[in-house]
């Protein structure tokens, strides 16, 4: 899941704190996927949703990945704005070759 894989990377568990995870179908309202923990081990994040923030500290990460993912993209937002531009600009010769080329076909056919 591409959650598991942003809270693995990141550290972090839920979207704004782990509590977020409470009112999901996947967490029967007392687990956190297991890609929240400080370790991997399976079945960690069962129960973590009933304890106090200071016992669930122990077992997962409780920041919630909005901020921690912010935080990077601002941080490359050079890098992030550069590549918007280079894939804009790559779309725009792609398109003066499609006019290009439809116009030397268009003379081609008047030709014939």
């Amino acid at each position: 899941h591409t959650w598991d894989g942003i809270q693995h990377e990141l550290n972090c568990c839920g979207t704004e704190e782990y509590q977020d995870w409470s009112n999901v179908t996947f967490s029967s309202g007392s687990d956190v996927p297991d890609s929240c923990c400080l370790s991997d081990v399976v079945g960690c994040g069962m129960g973590v949703l009933s304890l106090p923030q200071s016992e669930a500290a122990m077992k997962i990460h409780t920041e919630g990945c909005l901020d921690i993912f912010s935080v990077k993209i601002k941080s490359n937002i050079g890098a992030v704005g550069g590549l918007g531009i280079g894939i804009g600009f790559l779309q725009l010769i792609g398109m003066i070759f499609a006019l290009y080329l439809a116009n030397t076909i268009k003379k081609e056919y008047e030709t014939v």
